[in-house]
């Protein structure tokens, strides 16, 4: 039997927390978060709905045989899902769009997106909701199969509420997302739950047992997005991001080949963006570890790096 092709990462949103467009950050671009997995099939994969969603619509265009989307949302923060609501196959009657969502603070996803509709938010009324829309609830640690052929499995991260990070296989293509992300030391307890299961268990024995079964989680996995928003001069722990050294950390014991750098933070020109690859590279060399920057409209085939 035929190999598949690889499944292609496509990136059309890389930068954290806001979208941003000066003519310092052209390069990287300057849409929010989100990620198409393009497996060649007659659906679509994507990963969260920040601005970077505008070049998934314009896209589809070019597939008329593309009627179904899914979308693996990490967690419900706005530049993680601000163009939901402005999705036109949204109007479409014979399309499906397949919610994968965690909770966010014991309130559903379902309810969520209802409420980005609500009179006042915007100028879209729900009336005009035509598509069959589906909504599956994802739970931390969960693994599930989408149309039967890529495998998804979900991880709980140090970021608040319930954020997960995503492994995708399809065939022989393997990508991990690890989106906003914090360091759990020193207590540093982010996550929903987090904070009771230490208490249970000890601070010290939960942060060694979450920071192994990350590694776990990533172990092997050739390619890895990973947020790098800040670094080490203007790390702010409890906002929930992460820094190249922490990527690189996790990456390395994981045996990651190839780490993608993502989630810029909107103050980072390119040239800061830049330094931050030139710097992770000289010491991921030594791992055998390739570190790539995300850069808008960028596609990369997910063969063995």
């Amino acid at each position: 039997m035929k190999k598949a092709a690889p499944a292609i990462l496509k990136f059309h949103g890389v930068r954290g927390s806001r979208p941003v467009h000066t003519p310092f950050n052209t390069n990287y671009g300057g849409n929010s978060t989100c990620i198409e997995i393009d497996t060649g099939m007659d659906y679509t994969i994507i990963i969260d709905g920040g601005s970077g969603l505008q070049h998934v619509i314009n896209n589809l265009g070019e597939h008329p045989q593309r009627r179904r989307m899914h979308i693996l949302v990490t967690h419900t923060h706005w530049d993680h899902v601000l163009m939901f609501p402005f999705l036109q196959q949204l109007e479409c009657k014979n399309f499906e769009i397949h919610f994968h969502a965690p909770d966010a603070g014991g309130v559903s996803f379902k309810d969520i997106f209802a409420k980005l509709f609500k009179h006042g938010r915007l100028p879209i009324p729900a009336p005009n909701v035509q598509a069959k829309l589906f909504f599956h609830k994802v739970t931390p640690d969960a693994a599930f199969l989408i149309e039967g052929k890529v495998k998804v499995v979900g991880f709980q991260v140090n970021h608040q509420h319930i954020t997960l990070g995503y492994r995708i296989s399809y065939e022989d293509s393997i990508v991990a997302v690890i989106p906003d992300i914090a360091s759990i030391s020193n207590g540093n307890l982010l996550g929903e739950s987090f904070a009771e299961q230490a208490k249970s268990t000890g601070t010290e024995a939960f942060e060694k047992q979450y920071n192994d079964n990350l590694v776990k989680f990533l172990k092997d996995v050739p390619n890895v997005v990973f947020d790098t928003h800040f670094n080490a001069q203007n790390l702010k722990a409890d906002w929930g991001h992460a820094t190249p050294e922490i990527a690189m950390d996790v990456c390395s014991r994981a045996r990651v080949k190839r780490l993608f750098m993502f989630h810029h933070a909107p103050e980072e020109n390119d040239q800061d963006v830049a330094t931050k690859q030139m710097l992770a590279q000289r010491v991921a060399i030594a791992n055998d570890m390739q570190v790539i920057n995300a850069r808008e409209e960028d596609e990369w085939p997910l063969t063995a790096a």
